[in-house]
């Protein structure tokens, strides 16, 4: 038997990390925008949802996450821009993802020269 592994792991030492995540992909972005918050990192949250109902944590993420996050509710006509993301990262940054294929796909071919770490929620 084998202890647990950390494919997905974060880099605490990045100059600022921008976190993308879409529907259950809340669920380990939201440990590492805690993580994030707790060493005083610099950090911006990006959650998507089809809407602000179906969303998990919602009340957390706004709560303990507000000032650096940007919510986008699909049912709001309110869709994440991952081009205006990537356009806007600052040299160093790391971006971290966990969503549905189509948006860790979006977000590979628009990195191509980036750091980008993903997970796919459906295999989380």
């Amino acid at each position: 038997m084998r202890g647990p592994s950390n494919l997905f792991r974060l880099d605490e030492t990045a100059p600022h990390v921008v976190l993308v995540a879409g529907g259950i992909g809340i669920t380990p972005i939201l440990a590492m925008a805690d993580r994030l918050k707790a060493l005083g990192q610099s950090y911006a949250l990006h959650y998507a949802g089809r809407s602000k109902s179906t969303m998990a944590f919602l009340d957390r993420v706004i709560r303990d996450h507000g000032a650096r996050l940007s919510l986008h509710a699909g049912d709001e006509g309110d869709r994440m821009d991952l081009p205006a993301i990537v356009r806007g990262l600052e040299d160093g940054a790391q971006i971290y993802a966990c969503g549905p294929k189509g948006l860790l796909s979006a977000l590979e071919t628009l990195t191509k020269d980036c750091l980008l770490y993903t997970s796919d929620a459906a295999d989380e």
